[in-house]
């Protein structure tokens, strides 16, 4: 008979086995994201654990860069109100993609916030501009990141157990296997994970905003659609009733957080481009930056300092872009 082991137990185990098999993960990031995914579904639901980040950022190792890794890989499994939601089935950014196939991407209908960015600029302003979106440089492109690592590098961790190494799965299984009340929670957790990543899109954000709006589940679904119809129909009136403008509006410069102030050297040229037209734009001030519930208001001379200094840092990493004319 196997010795039951505790929920704690079992999770070191499991933390063990990702520091230990360092190597192989690195070379296969989507088989660490399921291995922390089944870290996640035997926390949650939990049965009072410490907070399961600590069993990952204090584990003894001289390499903080594994750590980093793991932390990601974990953190690409929580935070999305469902835990394990895989970003296979979602429109999602992917590796390498220039600024130009994000704008295609962010403004066409089939991605879920395209009513969120009615115009170019609106994009542009989301990625370049925006604070505390999670999207971040990696490897010279802006893209959606986890803890320092792009959520992309984790994409298929749900659906790749058979392409894992043998001995991993075993192992993992072991220690599931090894209390009764951990199977049991685990495998109701994955029957709800695997449902919801085949779902649409659509079925997927209506679950979002069920859970949000009506926790409880004291409406029927007929209720429930009934109101979200309602909603977006008086969304859609609003819309259409606020005063148009013609001004290009972006979130206001911050030259500390924002990806226009931490252009690397190695970004493409996409995101250069579109950079320095922002920038020109906001030196000689033919655009305005949003201001919360008040007016649009110019950019400030502190901000326009800002743009300047920015720019003289692209002359010195990206020259070539500054030969040719850009057209703002």
């Amino acid at each position: 008979m196997k010795r039951k082991l505790s929920h704690l137990s079992v999770l070191n185990r499991l933390v063990k086995i990702a520091f230990d098999e360092i190597d192989y993960f690195r070379d296969n990031p989507k088989h660490l994201g399921w291995l922390m995914a089944q870290f996640t579904t035997v926390c949650y639901p939990g049965d009072g654990c410490i907070n399961p980040k600590y069993l990952i950022l204090d584990y003894e190792t001289d390499n903080r860069d594994d750590m980093d890794y793991i932390y990601s890989a974990w953190g690409n499994t929580i935070g999305h109100g469902n835990h394990c939601v895989d970003s296979q089935n979602t429109s999602v950014f992917t590796k390498n993609m220039t600024m130009d196939e994000m704008i295609d991407l962010m403004s066409s209908p089939n991605y879920r916030y395209h009513d969120r960015y009615p115009t170019k600029e609106s994009i542009v302003s989301f990625l370049l501009l925006t604070i505390g979106t999670g999207d971040g440089w990696y490897d010279g492109y802006i893209t959606q990141m986890s803890h320092g690592y792009p959520v992309w590098m984790f994409t298929g961790y749900t659906t790749c157990r058979d392409e894992i190494r043998k001995d991993i799965v075993e192992k993992v299984d072991g220690l599931i296997s090894c209390n009764p009340e951990i199977q049991e929670s685990h495998q109701k957790e994955w029957v709800k994970i695997n449902a919801y990543n085949i779902m649409s899109v659509e079925e997927q954000e209506m679950l979002s905003l069920r859970r949000v709006l009506d926790p409880r589940n004291e409406m029927s679904d007929e209720e429930f659609l009934e109101r979200e119809r309602k909603h977006k129909e008086f969304a859609k009136q609003w819309e259409e009733e606020r005063p148009k403008t013609t001004d290009i509006v972006y979130y206001r410069i911050n030259d500390d957080y924002a990806n226009i102030a931490n252009i690397p050297d190695n970004a493409h040229d996409s995101f250069v481009r579109e950079s320095i037209i922002v920038l020109n734009q906001i030196i000689n001030k033919e655009c305005l930056f949003m201001c919360g519930g008040r007016d649009n208001r110019e950019p400030s001379e502190s901000e326009i300092k800002i743009a300047n200094d920015i720019l003289d840092r692209i002359r010195i990493s990206h020259p070539h872009m500054m030969k040719e004319e850009v057209e703002c």
